[in-house]
């Protein structure tokens, strides 16, 4: 009963009275309260609880939805950008660039070494127009799959396969 009592309690002293609140600091000796056992707090907001929350389902959601979406005009989106209007002489129009030009690709560079058992080379799209973009088909990288030959001494390699053995075991008597 005694239990019961207090649980009725506190829902009298949430809303009536200040609440308590719990301050957690790295260093307690930074905090000075005074010579009283406690400390007063004033919150930067007042307390608003929370609204309840419904229920919907998939029909009334549909419903909202398509009550918003009557009021719309234009369901497509589209950008209108006014772009300046020069007046160029046909000297200075040779520097104005193209937006969109079909290149052509240069030489494909020299393999590149094996690294990670890959090797590659590359060629650049270049136009002779000036232009913002300029357009190659096909691909501007090539990749091959490699692997370092044993004569290029790069890699050590055993001559006799019982070494690779005896140097497992720490065995290093011929």
């Amino acid at each position: 009963m005694y239990t019961r009592a207090a649980f009725l309690l506190i829902p009298a002293i949430v809303f009536a009275a200040p609440s308590p609140v719990s301050v957690q600091i790295d260093n307690p000796e930074a905090v000075d309260v005074g010579s009283y056992d406690r400390a007063r707090f004033s919150l930067t907001e007042s307390f608003q609880p929370l609204h309840a929350a419904s229920a919907a389902n998939e029909d009334q959601v549909q419903a909202a939805l398509r009550q918003r979406v009557a009021g719309v005009k234009n369901n497509e989106a589209t950008i209108e950008i006014a772009l300046p209007t020069v007046e160029v002489s046909n000297e200075s129009q040779r520097n104005v660039p193209e937006r969109l030009a079909f290149g052509e690709w240069t030489e494909w560079t020299a393999w590149s070494q094996c690294q990670n058992g890959e090797k590659s080379r590359v060629r650049t799209c270049v136009s002779r127009r000036l232009a913002l973009r300029v357009v190659c088909h096909g691909e501007s990288i090539e990749i091959q799959k490699c692997f370092v030959s044993a004569s290029n001494n790069s890699i050590p390699v055993a001559k006799d396969p019982w070494t690779i053995e005896r140097e497992i075991s720490g065995d290093f008597r011929a």
